[in-house]
């Protein structure tokens, strides 16, 4: 109880100890023994995890359905979680917003669902360089998905053949490329949704207060451990305004500008123009 608590709401550490009548020390360590024995449930249940084939059939089959956009096994973006100013280093941990934060990479199904989370990198850095750092960023190429599947990203991103992202709008697209961006964008939102179901339930992740650097990780993946398991359940909490939630995302997180790395792969470019051409004919 004292972590779900803490998680959920945003009160001091030692008001938290106070109302359930223990000390700061012994609220802490209860907080921690849980995070950690939340990761160990993970490993063994899988509750953020990476689809199987049939899985990730599922999903884009219901993404399909929804706008026509092929090949669609879930959606990516980073998000902010601001952090009271780390004692050491701590102009490294400024944003582009200029508070201080740490960032959580996130992929979610269409159901809004986290299959794979990375927490813990400093604020200041692109989300590019995030997903280059994340372990699905060094093993999207090799992972096996079906159908020539892929996932959805926004222009911070690369483009690679597992991962598409809008065309870049230099202010000469044409009608299928704004169109395509526009199915894009309509996918893509859902990750969006699960950051602000996230932190419209777990508002500790609207100022963490934790001290130690190492620890923050595990409190975050902690709280997306969670939201799978009462989101999976259909536990939804009816004073959860997501529209509000979602403007309060995408207003506290910095825009990280288009990425710079071009993708020079004729494969890649190929797949996004077929794709394109194939939405405008369903219009």
């Amino acid at each position: 109880m004292i972590a779900l608590w803490y998680l959920a709401n945003i009160e001091s550490f030692r008001g938290v100890a106070d109302r359930f009548g223990v000390s700061s020390s012994t609220a802490w360590h209860c907080l921690y023994r849980i995070c950690r024995k939340l990761l160990i449930v993970n490993s063994v249940h899988k509750i953020i995890s990476l689809r199987n084939q049939n899985g990730f059939n599922a999903i884009m089959d219901r993404f399909h359905r929804k706008t026509g956009f092929p090949g669609i096994v879930g959606a990516i973006d980073g998000s902010h979680i601001p952090i009271i100013a780390p004692k050491e280093n701590h102009t490294s941990y400024i944003n582009r917003k200029s508070f201080h934060s740490v960032l959580l990479q996130g992929i979610c199904d269409d159901k809004q669902l986290f299959m794979d989370c990375y927490a813990g990198e400093a604020g200041s850095i692109h989300d590019a360089c995030m997903f280059r750092r994340s372990e699905i960023g060094r093993t999207l190429d090799g992972l096996d998905l079906p159908n020539n599947g892929h996932f959805l990203g926004d222009s911070a991103y690369p483009l690679k053949i597992k991962l598409l992202v809008p065309f870049r709008d230099n202010g000469h697209l044409t009608n299928i490329q704004r169109n395509y961006n526009t199915k894009h964008s309509k996918n893509r939102v859902v990750i969006e949704q699960a950051f602000a179901f996230l932190k419209g339930r777990f508002r500790r992740l609207k100022l963490l207060e934790v001290v130690r650097l190492d620890l923050i990780p595990l409190v975050i993946i902690s709280a997306c451990i969670l939201h799978n398991i009462a989101h999976g359940a259909e536990d939804f909490l009816n004073d959860i305004n997501i529209y509000a939630q979602i403007a309060e995302e995408q207003l506290m997180n910095p825009e990280n500008g288009v990425n710079e790395e071009v993708a020079n792969n004729a494969l890649t470019l190929a797949k996004r123009n077929n794709i394109a051409n194939l939405l405008l004919l369903r219009n």
